[in-house]
């Protein structure tokens, strides 16, 4: 029995456009510990379809395809589409002046973000920025009530968490495989 290895890696080649910041592709191997995987990051390619590893594909403003090299992709037994909970540390500064600070949101948030502010950070406002052209939020605001004052400025700080939509896909790795690739596409959406 042999085991085959999982190396995941995203490239986004975007050949421009006046709204490319509106547009994202990840991937990633489920390794979520309550995820389709259990935690786990090894496999064996004689495993049965329903062990076979599952990916993990958030997209935003993009019609996308996949194919596998070195395995096939098998249906997932759950719902194809599943929620996944992200989070991420903010800190940021914003000069004399300023009041609005945007914030990528990666991957797409289904919803606008939650925002809980650090202890002495003050009171922030989320909002949404920006949206791909299949509605998914790629960025939000995070604005302040008031303008920055003073000669430095004011320091954001936080935690913002959101809930993203993504594709799952399972791959059956051939039998001598060493290495399995899933290669995922996308193309613009146009609005």
């Amino acid at each position: 029995m042999s085991s085959t290895t999982i190396v995941t890696a995203t490239a986004l080649v975007d050949l421009g456009g006046d709204d490319s910041a509106s547009r994202h592709l990840s991937v990633a191997l489920d390794s979520r510990e309550a995820g389709l995987n259990a935690g786990r990051t090894r496999y064996w390619s004689s495993a049965p379809p329903q062990d076979a590893p599952a990916f993990l594909i958030w997209a935003a403003g993009l019609s996308i395809s996949w194919h596998a090299i070195g395995g096939r992709i098998v249906p997932v037994a759950t719902e194809p589409t599943i929620v996944t909970e992200h989070s991420r540390e903010v800190l940021a500064h914003l000069p004399p002046g300023e009041r609005v600070l945007t914030e990528r949101l990666e991957p797409p948030a289904a919803a606008l973000a939650a925002w809980t502010p650090d202890p002495g950070s003050g009171p922030v406002t989320v909002v949404g920025a920006e949206r791909s052209a299949d509605g998914a939020w790629v960025a939000v605001r995070l604005e302040l009530p008031q303008a920055a004052i003073g000669p430095w400025g004011t320091w954001v700080s936080g935690r913002m968490e959101w809930r993203a939509a993504a594709r799952a896909v399972r791959i059956q790795p051939d039998a001598a495989a060493r290495r399995v690739v899933l290669c995922v596409t996308g193309r613009p959406i146009q609005p």
